[in-house]
């Protein structure tokens, strides 16, 4: 008995141990927040990498469709107990894979990029730089020539930059699920593999890596799967079809579980799509097909009798029409839409309004809904917008307040990365030629602060940028023509400074293991020519 309590005590210190060296890995690399604790992830793109915690503690595991944000749904452990913010967040990294070439041809790029070699879900891997020849005996020394091979390189630039995950240190056994890209090497040094279920991490099943010591196998953290030859992702297979009860997305690149909102799946179809055509109604995150002979009612949420072109619909109701008719013309206190050719009750002439669904007057419309002349609306229509009071829609915004980046609503302060200018009705994503962005505002090219990026005025550089007086630019890295100083990029280092050997830096003092030539006022790893080193210094050879 206490031999299987041992047991099991050492198995949950390896789940933990393994947890907390997940998250050492991925915790920097780039996740989305999808909700806050205790509401629901929906996603709807297939399999994910999903965290819960906050503060650097989380708990992390495969996702196959939406998921509910808590503890429970994480294995009933807290990652951050005295935590009261907690999210659930989805792991980004994901790699996109461009065409380069075929067998025998060559895959231009610039920079360091993954590049891949094979056909119909098959590829060698490996690491290269500015270009590769497309030839099989590149990407594994055991790969024949394959005529129908095809080389890809990853968009994103240097492999060192995606997310790798330790799985063995050299002779053991690299152990994952699914199909992984995994590599076997250190440092800069590495040799590519893609396979399933797992792989021995030796020289024997690397057959082309170099010679060396303590080498290890890492496989790549990542939603990789891109489908080519117009197949479609289902999880992390490319197939030619969406299977029956999942959905194509409106790019028709991906087959999901539920619609990704505000999307819908059409009933019929096995598609997504951004509202309902007129032979379905809503209903939920679905469209659900009309019976035959009728169309999508004048709110969307059900059905009623379709009439010919030259006729039009009146609608049962409790008050006049036991069902629905097709007439030549709306009856009298009734009036026509134009656009669904359905008939409304008037309720002008009696000063009251249309309620939204066209059946009822109404005294002033239900709370929620919208006030357009004589009638009561779900939402404004398309070109006109909501007022800020919630209770009307308008043709244009009032002096003073802005139109909203989807074009639906009247607001005084633009969101977050959009911008408002005194001439522009709207919103913007930018501001015109020659103009900063100050806070929300577009303001002239005389920006008396400091300047981020192209059109961005600050009264302070970011954390973690670098500063230029002379042009007033904030830089994540001082260009190469400038050295730094602090968090100052300088032409000159400023008097009492010194050069450090890596030509960049201004300091006070050489570091460790770099000696200073006064004369020179710089630091050298190593004393120049005719000069020789006197402790942490160096004296010039007379």
């Amino acid at each position: 008995m206490k031999s299987r309590l041992s047991i099991l005590l050492i198995l949950l210190a390896l789940v933990t141990l393994n947890l907390q060296f997940v998250e050492s890995q991925v915790n920097s690399q780039k996740w989305k927040t999808c909700v806050k604790e205790g509401e629901k992830c929906k996603y709807g793109v297939g399999f994910e990498i999903v965290r819960f915690g906050a503060n650097g503690r989380y708990r992390y595991k495969q996702q196959i469709n939406d998921f509910d944000c808590n503890v429970e749904e994480f294995g009933n452990k807290d990652p951050n107990p005295d935590s009261t913010e907690k999210t659930c967040d989805i792991f980004e990294n994901r790699i996109t894979w461009v065409v380069c070439g075929t067998e025998g041809a060559k895959c231009d790029f610039k920079g360091s990029r993954l590049v891949r070699y094979g056909a119909n879900g098959s590829y060698n891997y490996i690491s290269a730089k500015d270009g590769a020849e497309c030839k099989a005996e590149l990407f594994d020394t055991t790969t024949k020539a394959n005529q129908d091979a095809t080389c890809f390189f990853s968009e994103e630039i240097d492999p060192d930059q995606f997310s790798w995950n330790y799985c063995a240190a050299e002779k053991g056994t690299c152990n994952f699920n699914g199909s992984q890209i995994v590599r076997y090497g250190k440092e800069d040094k590495w040799t590519y593999v893609y396979r399933a279920g797992g792989v021995p991490c030796n020289d024997n099943f690397f057959t082309n890596s170099f010679f060396g010591k303590y080498k290890e196998c890492q496989y790549l953290l990542s939603n990789e799967t891109v489908c080519q030859n117009n197949l479609i992702l289902h999880g992390r297979q490319c197939v030619g079809k969406c299977p029956v009860g999942s959905w194509l997305t409106l790019d028709k690149k991906t087959c999901v579980f539920k619609c990704p909102s505000p999307t819908l799946g059409v009933e019929g179809t096995g598609t997504c799509a951004n509202s309902c055509p007129n032979t379905h109604y809503k209903k939920g995150n679905e469209c659900l097909k009309c019976k035959p002979g009728y169309k999508q009612s004048l709110l969307g949420n059900s059905c009623v009798l379709n009439c010919p072109a030259n006729m039009v619909t009146v609608i049962a109701s409790t008050i006049t029409f036991e069902r629905d008719m097709c007439l030549d013309a709306c009856p009298s206190g009734y009036k026509l839409n134009q656009e669904t050719k359905i008939c409304l009750i008037d309720c002008a002439d009696y000063n009251y309004l249309t309620s939204s669904d066209g059946l009822f007057c109404l005294s002033k419309c239900p709370q929620g809904q919208f006030t357009i002349g004589n009638d009561c609306y779900f939402d404004c229509p398309v070109g006109l917008y909501r007022s800020q009071d919630g209770t009307t829609c308008l043709p244009a915004c009032g002096e003073g307040s802005k139109i909203s980046p989807d074009y639906r609503s009247c607001i005084n302060t633009c969101p977050d990365n959009f911008f408002r200018y005194k001439s522009f009705p709207d919103c913007s994503s930018s501001c015109p030629e020659n103009f900063f962005t100050s806070g929300n505002e577009c303001v002239n090219t005389d920006c008396k602060d400091r300047i981020i990026g192209n059109y961005q005025c600050s009264s302070n550089c970011p954390a973690g940028y670098f500063y230029h007086n002379t042009t007033r630019l904030c830089h994540i890295n001082c260009p190469a023509n400038l050295f730094v100083n602090g968090r100052d990029c300088v032409e000159e280092c400023p008097q009492g400074k010194i050069v450090a050997a890596d030509k960049r830096t201004c300091v006070d003092n050489c570091p460790q293991n770099q000696y200073l030539v006064q004369a020179r006022k710089a630091c050298y790893f190593r004393c120049p020519v005719y000069w020789r080193q006197n402790g942490n210094r160096c004296d010039q050879i007379i």
